[in-house]
């Protein structure tokens, strides 16, 4: 397939994105159309790419990423219970995993960098966020948390490549843009803070498009 074509169809999830950004409002009907717009066109262009006489098989890891991301935003959006909530964050989970088996077919997985960012990952959460927010009170919601946080901080070590390839650092910048989203999303829920929702979206998209964006430059130069 030309990748020509398949880089004009970046603009697909990129002027969803942007339009949903621009509306900013996540609950209206055409804003949660548009950011499910952003992952569906990001697994239809993994889906496209895979036609291709050089495509990695383990594409199909992001395309089931960017599905139970669709799901995850569906049930977050959407709650009216706890269990919504950890059904949502199940689903992100399930994602960071598709996220981290594609991230290790490619770069050799350093326990060393899961290790400082877990360990940071465990400072943020026992030191700014437990103690200050609901989920002191709400036990089963602290432990669905806690292994999330553990999952995206070893997504985000998996993605980490120090050899110089423009490709892996754009998809890794993707995963810190996620666990960026994922942080602000649980400072708005526990602790309130009303002053960073703005900011969830626009990174969530950002995640997308530059996972999607580093995978047609990696497959474009193969």
């Amino acid at each position: 397939m030309p990748y020509l074509v398949v880089e004009l169809l970046l603009a697909l999830p990129l002027a969803c994105a942007v339009a949903a950004t621009i509306r900013r409002n996540h609950r209206g009907r055409l804003t949660q159309a548009l950011a499910q717009g952003v992952p569906i066109g990001c697994a239809l262009i993994c889906i496209l790419l895979l036609f291709g006489a050089s495509a990695s098989t383990w594409l199909w890891a992001l395309v089931a990423a960017f599905v139970l991301s669709i799901a995850g935003d569906m049930f977050l959006t959407y709650r009216t219970k706890d269990i919504h909530y950890v059904a949502g964050i199940s689903f992100f989970l399930l994602a960071h995993i598709g996220y981290l088996v594609y991230a290790v077919t490619r770069v050799p997985f350093s326990w060393l960098r899961f290790g400082v960012i877990a360990a940071l990952g465990l400072i943020l959460y026992f030191t700014a966020l437990l103690p200050h927010s609901s989920l002191a009170k709400r036990p089963a919601m602290a432990v669905a948390v806690v292994v999330y946080m553990m999952i995206s901080c070893a997504s985000l070590a998996a993605a980490i490549d120090p050899a110089p390839s423009i490709a892996r650092w754009v998809f890794a910048a993707g995963i810190a843009a996620l666990a960026a989203s994922d942080i602000l999303i649980a400072l708005r829920d526990f602790r309130g803070v009303s002053a960073v929702k703005g900011w969830v979206m626009p990174l969530y998209f950002l995640c997308h498009l530059l996972v999607i964006t580093s995978v047609v430059i990696e497959n474009s130069v193969a």
